[in-house]
C-alpha cells in the first residue's frame, strides 16, 4: 500500500509493472526447501509448527503477491523481508546442526558468546557487496524523506 501511495504522489505506475519478472537466487532455493523439509516433518508429527514455520508460510504468499502486482527481484528493497526470514531458517537450521555437538563442548554461555561473534564477520562480508542490506535501507529512507518534503512552502501574509 505504501508502495501505491508512493508511485502516485510521484506520478509513477510502479504497481502495473510491463515486464514482471521473478529473480530466484540461492537464497528462494534455500527457503524453499527449508520449508518442504519442515513441511514434511510436522505433517509426520514429529515436530510441532512453531513461529517460524509460520513466517515461512507468510514469506511464500509474499513473494507470490510481490510478483503477481510488481515481479519479484532478490535486489529489490521489497525482497527486505524476505531476507530477513531466510536469514532466521538459516540459523535455525546451523543451531540445529551444531547444538549438540557444542553442547557436549561448552556452557550455553560460551556457545552464546561464540554465536554472537560469529555474525560480525557475516554482517561484515554482506556489507562487501555493493547492493547489501545497509544501501537498501538507506535509500528507502532517503526516499521516504523526499517523499514527506512538501513541494510548495506556505506564503507568509
Amino acid at each position: 500500500m505504501l508502495r501505491l501511495i508512493a508511485s502516485l504522489y510521484e506520478g509513477q505506475d510502479a504497481l502495473r509493472s510491463k515486464d514482471k519478472k521473478f529473480e530466484a537466487g540461492i537464497r528462494t532455493g534455500f527457503l524453499l526447501l527449508f520449508s518442504c523439509i519442515r513441511t514434511w516433518i510436522i505433517l509426520r508429527k514429529q515436530h510441532q509448527a512453531n513461529l517460524l514455520d509460520c513466517l515461512n508460510l507468510y514469506t511464500i504468499l509474499y513473494r507470490l503477491a510481490i510478483y503477481l502486482l510488481t515481479g519479484f527481484r532478490e535486489t529489490s528493497y521489497l525482497a527486505l523481508p524476505v531476507q530477513l526470514i531466510i536469514t532466521l531458517d538459516i540459523l535455525y537450521t546451523l543451531i540445529g546442526l551444531i547444538y549438540q555437538y557444542l553442547s557436549s563442548k561448552m556452557n550455553n554461555k560460551a556457545i552464546g558468546i561464540a554465536s554472537g561473534s560469529a555474525c560480525g564477520p557475516l554482517i561484515g562480508i554482506e556489507h562487501f557487496k555493493e547492493e547489501n542490506f545497509l544501501a537498501k535501507a538507506s535509500d528507502v529512507s532517503h526516499r521516504q524523506m523526499i517523499w514527506e518534503k512538501p513541494t510548495v512552502q506556505p506564503e507568509d501574509n
